[in-house]
């Protein structure tokens, strides 16, 4: 691009196509897990949106570059954003902005083992998309943009109640978010909840209805090239596996799964599968390899931040910190698994602990 062209998209009529070009092209780096190259395109898209003016594109891009972080395991990066693309459509009075931010910001709370605030807010942003997308005198354009937000974010429901074990009330929001998804043609949207139901199967033990659903899922992926999504039902195709007691089948997805994952960076995502690769080693009594596993998914959950299950996770590498004799390993895991259990009310964990310090107590006597 010459000097003159340049100019003409900073001082012309082009300055806001070639600020979408830049969303646009991050956009596509983020869903094929480029999230570090998505954010270097938003930072620019935003710099010249700010400087014009255009404070409905600096809403968006903050939205995008949250997500984008979230993507990445950066979560105060991703609050920060969040927070200001909330206020400026909250003034713009952007209802479909405001709400699909609100659910950003819901992600962040669930991370940090708020799951009942995640979902007040969620609930939150549906109770004001599904207005505006069940309501007729809407144009076409404002449906579709509000439907887009409404399936991820019913989706996201989906995931909260699943998390908190209601897993009637989780497929009630994951067959609501197909139904939009499939309305609004969203290929990639439909992938994801195909795939979260599919898990749902998983978890109620019809392990044939999970894997049909997560191929359909992979049929679309491979179609769109989404590498982060591809990725995760990869692991979770691995998880049918290991239902289905075909061990082999189900680490060499778990481990396929893992390499994606870390060619994208999809930090989030690695995590599970970390922990799914150190279950398959646990149980084989492989202890070595499985806190191998267990330790680099702590690591990560230790850099980005990320608290969710993360007192289960350092429960399960204390129980092998116990059975291998590595007591002092073990009583750090557990104080501070105690702490974050606490936190989140988790009792069951919680009385898991504190047994486990009674057997360690014994140990050392």
């Amino acid at each position: 691009m010459t000097k003159r062209d340049k100019d003409r998209i900073m001082n012309g009529t082009l300055k806001e196509l070639y600020i979408k070009a830049l969303i646009d092209r991050g956009n596509v780096l983020h869903r094929t897990g480029k999230s570090l190259q998505a954010v270097s395109d938003y930072d620019c898209a935003e710099k010249i949106a700010d400087k014009s003016g255009k404070r409905e594109l600096v809403a968006e891009i903050k939205y995008l570059k949250g997500n984008a972080y979230e993507s990445m395991g950066m979560l105060d990066a991703l609050k920060k954003n969040t927070d200001i693309a909330m206020k400026i459509f909250s003034a713009l009075k952007d209802e479909i902005g405001y709400s699909t931010a609100l659910s950003n910001m819901a992600a962040y709370y669930g991370f940090n083992g708020n799951n009942a605030r995640e979902i007040s807010m969620l609930n939150e942003s549906v109770d004001i998309l599904n207005r505006i997308y069940t309501d007729k005198k809407h144009q076409k354009k404002t449906k579709k943009r509000a439907g887009i937000s409404l399936s991820s974010i019913y989706n996201n429901l989906g995931y909260s109640h699943r998390k908190m074990g209601n897993n009637s009330k989780a497929m009630e929001f994951y067959m609501k978010s197909l139904k939009v998804k499939k309305e609004i043609d969203d290929k990639a949207g439909e992938a994801n909840t195909l795939n979260n139901i599919g898990m749902l199967y998983g978890r109620e033990g019809d392990v044939d209805s999970a894997i049909s659903y997560f191929e359909q899922a992979l049929k679309i992926l491979v179609y769109i090239g989404d590498k982060r999504i591809y990725a995760s039902v990869l692991n979770n195709i691995g998880y049918g596996f290991k239902l289905k007691r075909n061990e082999n089948k189900s680490l060499e997805c778990f481990l396929e799964a893992l390499k994606v994952q870390k060619q994208i960076k999809d930090k989030n995502s690695e995590i599970y599968t970390l922990c799914n690769i150190g279950d398959y080693y646990n149980e084989k009594k492989r202890y070595k390899n499985a806190l191998m596993y267990f330790e680099e998914a702590i690591q990560i959950m230790h850099e980005t931040g990320i608290k969710e299950s993360l007192h289960i996770l350092l429960t399960d590498a204390a129980k092998i910190y116990i059975k291998i004799n590595q007591l002092q390993k073990a009583a750090s895991a557990l104080s501070e698994a105690y702490k974050l259990s606490v936190k989140c009310r988790d009792s069951k964990c919680t009385a898991v602990i504190l047994e486990l310090k009674k057997q360690m107590k014994a140990k050392r006597v």
